[in-house]
């Protein structure tokens, strides 16, 4: 019984879980990373038009001090 392991069999069932764990966490990145983006793409309209008042309200209204 060396590392913890009974056989060659459960070792190599043991680095196939590793990589399947692996390999999920990179598809969860990936599809949350593509639903940011859609919504990104969706409402895009809408969040240029919310930025363009939030940075005019804070440039524009002298609250900001200027060096």
């Amino acid at each position: 019984m060396r590392d913890g392991f009974k056989d060659q069999k459960e070792m190599k069932l043991g680095l196939t879980r590793a990589n399947a764990d692996r390999g999920s966490a990179v598809l969860e990145t990936a599809v949350v990373i593509t639903v940011l983006l859609a919504i990104a793409i969706i409402f895009h309209s809408q969040i240029a038009s919310f930025a363009e008042e939030v940075f005019s309200k804070a440039f524009n209204s002298g609250s900001l001090p200027s060096y």
